[in-house]
């Protein structure tokens, strides 16, 4: 799975979404090994805004033109769907 590093390391809180925040304006990602999926979610992100409570995170390069955001989602829709995702907009 790819591996984000946060320039400046969270808090940790209880519960399987949960974590203190705030994290810092960067992130990295890195150490994913799927050759399609690791070029398209590799590199820094900077801070771009907030769901669900938590900061989304905007990769600093496009991919093939597309934007890659990480973003949180909580709950509302079941835990199955609780945590980070990555996507080219939030939801």
């Amino acid at each position: 799975p790819a591996r984000a590093r946060l320039f400046a390391a969270p808090r940790r809180a209880e519960g399987r979404c949960a974590m203190a925040w705030p994290p810092g304006d960067k992130l990295e990602v890195s150490r994913c090994k799927h050759d399609t999926v690791a070029p398209i979610v590799h590199g820094v992100y900077s801070l771009h805004g907030e769901n669900h409570g938590r900061p989304v995170f905007k990769k600093e390069s496009q991919v093939a033109g597309v934007e890659v955001l990480i973003y949180y989602w909580d709950t509302r829709d079941g835990e199955l769907f609780c945590g980070w995702w990555f996507g080219p907009k939030v939801g």
